[in-house]
Formats: C-alpha cells, structure tokens, sequence
C-alpha cells in the first residue's frame, strides 16, 4: 500500500515553508510539491531539504488553489492520496495510522480525519459517514484523504471556480469537491484521528469579510441544497453577521450574488458548466 501526499504550494516563499515542514521519511509515502508559479516571478532556488529521493516537486505557471491541487493529482500515483498544505505538522505515528484506518476499511472511497488549528470547530470524537454529518461539521482541504483509483474512475477534481485565487469565489472548494464525489455514489467517512497540526490562522479565518469567501458561502449553498437553499442563506448570513459584527444586508447581498454564479456557471453536480 502507498501513499501521495499532495502539498500544493504558491510562489516562492511558498517553497521555503514547504522546506520548514516536518515531512517524516516513511516506507511508502511520497511527497508530492506541486509549485505554483504566478506570472512575472522568476522560480527561486529549491532548498536543500527537499531535495529527496521520497519529494518529488512539479513547478508550473498558473493562478489558483483548486488548479494547483488538480495538477498535484494529476502527478499521483500511489493507492491513496492526502490533499496537504505547505504549513502543516506531519508526525511518523500519524501518517503510520492512516495506512492502517486504509487498510480496514477498503470499501470508503474517501477519508476524513482532524488538524489541530487555532480556530474552535465540531470535531466530533466517533465516526460517522461524511455523506450524512453532524450539524455544523465542516472539513478543511488537507483533513481529507481519498482512494486515488476511485477519485478517477469516478471522475472527480476539484472545480477551480472555487478556492484562493479563482476568479470570483474565494473559498468552499472542499465542499464542492465532496458534493461531487457524493453525486456520484462515492462513500466517505470520518475517523477521529489527529492528522496533522496547522499553527497558522487559515483562510477562512484572515479571510472570514472577503467578498469572495463570502460569495463562495452562497454559492456551495446553493449547490448543496438545491430545495432549501433560500432560507439557509437567510439563516447563515444572519449567523455570519453577528459573529463578524459587519451588516447582514450586506451579507446576504454577497452570500445571493453566490448563488446567482452558482446557477449560471456550475452543474448539479458540482463541475463547471460548459
């Protein structure tokens, strides 16, 4: 059994944190730097730290999470695959374990497990499956591991009309990723496992008044729940303006323009229309 894990990562500084990860060499794990390069930068040196047998780094111009972890997947190879950041915590024993939750459940398509970050969130401490959660259970991108054979036959990546960086909506690629993975018939489940630990503020946090992320709110709304999305986005954008202390006309102005580009631009099933 072996495992890609996809480290997507933007610019040159983006690099040198890749370099400051703990990134613990293991029999079966390969690490996979997908290095995005933005137009007008001139690729800086690689650091002497990734230059390992078990890191493998692709360099390539574009703009966008979401593209930039397609192209990370594009270059795995390996039975299962871990979706990662260039600011995580990796530790030996936690990446031996999910070689041993893969091993014992060959029938989830897609896995979840837990980060320790700054903000406070509902982790819950049992399993469950992900196509049914607990209410206000939500993953970040790099707490989610897929079968690598599955993702493919299945035809799922991620839509890069979401995510940093995407034209319009800024954030709620995980989300739009597994409502597509879910559409078609794919499983997935949540394990209490610490994962990894991730020090810094997240996107969503120094992101949380960002139009984008606002917009990308409405829109994965809309998307997920096609026949109650009206009120939830009431509700939510209520909610998101008490607790970011901003304006709820304003807020739900942005979370409605979401839904909008949602219905104009992105399929039932979560891929772009064309």
């Amino acid at each position: 059994m072996t495992l890609d894990i996809l480290i997507a990562t933007y610019g040159n500084q983006g690099i040198i944190r890749v370099s400051q990860m703990t990134l613990p060499p293991i029999p079966g794990v390969r690490y996979i730097v997908s290095w995005q390069i933005p137009r007008g930068e001139v690729p800086g040196q690689i650091p002497d730290s990734l230059k390992r047998k078990d890191i493998d780094i692709y360099s390539h111009f574009s703009t966008g999470v979401s593209r930039n972890r397609n192209f990370a997947l594009s270059k795995a190879t390996a039975n299962y695959c871990l979706i990662s950041d260039d600011d995580l915590i990796y530790t030996e024993e936690s990446i031996r374990h999910l070689f041993d939750i893969f091993k014992d459940n060959p029938s989830v398509d897609i896995f979840a497990f837990k980060a320790e970050c700054q903000m406070e969130r509902n982790m819950p401490s049992y399993s469950f499956d992900l196509r049914h959660p607990p209410r206000f259970y939500w993953p970040l991108e790099f707490e989610i591991a897929f079968n690598l054979e599955s993702i493919r036959h299945h035809k799922v990546r991620f839509n890069e009309l979401f995510g940093r960086n995407a034209p319009i909506l800024q954030s709620g690629e995980i989300a739009v990723f597994l409502h597509q993975a879910f559409k078609r018939n794919m499983t997935g489940r949540y394990f209490p496992l610490s994962l990894c630990s991730h020090p810094n503020p997240t996107t969503m946090e120094h992101m949380a008044l960002n139009e984008g992320v606002i917009m990308a709110h409405g829109a994965s709304i809309a998307l997920i729940h096609p026949v109650t999305w009206f009120p939830r986005i009431i509700v939510n954008a209520y909610r998101r303006s008490r607790h970011l202390d901003t304006s709820f006309p304003q807020m739900l102005k942005l979370m409605l323009k979401g839904c909008i580009y949602r219905y104009r631009h992105i399929s039932s099933d979560g891929s772009e229309r064309r």
